[in-house]
């Protein structure tokens, strides 16, 4: 089945805050499973009107239709099961912001290696985000600015439906 197919098959059970997780193949991608499991990048998906979007943590914080977005790649949808107040709002604030290279490629792979070591004062944190950090944080999860995108592939709080 090709991707547009999938998605097509789908689309209508999609709800607000449910997640798009990508195992792409790209050398960043394959860095980041280096360090933090399967899933290399991960968005939000909301409604606008009638249309089906994707936030995501890229270049910047910002917004795409989810059909651009799942045209190729590897990807699967996880439901969010825990109801989160307030996340469609705190992830529309963030749109604009910009991506946290720095966090992505020296922070994050440091926290890991060293079992939880994080080189930053964490009350400045918020301004740039990367992929997941982006989705912890709307979604106000604990600890958000350690979340992988592995996290959402196998938390329990989210059920997987392609």
């Amino acid at each position: 089945m090709s991707n547009e197919e999938r998605y097509n098959s789908i689309k209508d059970e999609i709800k607000d805050g449910d997640i798009c997780i990508w195992s792409d193949r790209t050398p960043l991608a394959l860095g980041i499973q280096a360090f933090a499991g399967k899933g290399s990048h991960v968005g939000m998906f909301y409604w606008d009107d009638k249309r089906l979007m994707i936030s995501e943590a890229r270049t910047n914080v910002h917004p795409v239709p989810a059909s651009q977005r799942l045209e190729k790649g590897n990807w699967c949808i996880r439901q969010d099961m825990v109801p989160r107040p307030n996340q469609l709002a705190r992830m529309k604030d963030c749109w604009g912001k910009g991506y946290d290279y720095w966090s992505l490629v020296i922070r994050q792979p440091i926290f890991i290696l060293s079992g939880g070591r994080w080189l930053q004062d964490k009350d400045s944190l918020g301004n740039n985000f990367y992929c997941s950090e982006y989705i912890a944080y709307c979604k106000q999860l604990d600890n958000w600015w350690s979340i992988t995108p592995n996290y959402f592939l196998i938390s329990d709080d989210y059920q997987t439906i392609m």
